[in-house]
């Protein structure tokens, strides 16, 4: 039982911790995209 509970807590942190960075990253992206919408071209057959 006492390792169901360390084991959650450290899960729980670690995904927490992981959702965090991506969050972060997302935010980091914001302008610095190398590709702008007038530059990327849809594929039309």
């Amino acid at each position: 039982m006492l390792g169901f509970i360390l084991g959650s807590i450290f899960g729980g942190s670690v995904g927490v911790l992981a959702m965090c960075l991506c969050v972060a990253a997302k935010w980091g992206d914001g302008g610095e995209s190398p590709l702008t919408d007038s530059q990327v071209t849809k594929y039309e057959p």
